[in-house]
């Protein structure tokens, strides 16, 4: 799965078939690049993305979000390449902008 069309093809196929898609769970699947989520502005409902355990070390690629509250990436080379964990928040808010939760984790609002 981690192919970047292939990923493409199946998010362009649940978004054709189902607009109220809250969840999207791709870990573990060898993902390096998120050229294949540029459509997940097209997920008003979308409140879970699940990119564990993949290859990830760059959010460069993917569409920006402003429904997304919780982000999940441990597990990918972008958490050791911004290992100052306010490099990471700052990261990750600028594609998800409405981010309340990463990894699992509560974020302060002020960051």
């Amino acid at each position: 799965m981690g192919n970047k069309y292939t990923i493409s093809f199946i998010m362009d196929i649940a978004r054709k078939n189902n607009s109220q898609i809250t969840k999207i769970s791709a870990q573990n699947n060898g993902i390096e690049s998120l050229d294949g989520f540029y459509s997940l502005h097209s997920f008003p409902k979308l409140l879970l993305l699940d990119l564990r355990n993949n290859k990830i070390s760059t959010l460069l690629g993917i569409s920006r979000s402003s429904n997304v509250k919780e982000l999940l990436l441990d597990g990918n080379p972008i958490c050791e390449k911004l290992s100052e964990p306010i490099e990471y928040v700052t990261e990750a808010k600028r594609f998800f902008t409405s981010l309340e939760y990463l990894d699992g984790h509560l974020l302060d609002n002020n960051l």
